[in-house]
């Protein structure tokens, strides 16, 4: 049975910011290819861990850049 780890104090040993990590790998699949503007962003994000050991993740954070396309009609 999965136990949580123990609550720990954070401390500069244990932070660590990394973009890239060879055991992680993310994928954002949004609901739909466009968005109206200030509507709402939804969809899921994937998360795989490749290792049999423990790995800690504190916070997992998504920049989404979006671009506003104007279609005279």
């Amino acid at each position: 049975m999965f136990s949580p780890p123990a609550p720990h104090a954070p401390s500069e040993a244990h932070m660590s910011v990394v973009a890239r990590h060879p055991k992680v790998s993310v994928r954002v699949v949004l609901q739909s290819a466009v968005f109206e503007a200030g509507a709402p962003v939804a969809g899921q994000l994937e998360l795989s861990c490749a290792t049999g050991t423990r790995l800690r993740l504190g916070e997992i954070a998504v920049e989404l850049e979006g671009r506003e396309e104007h279609c005279a009609g």
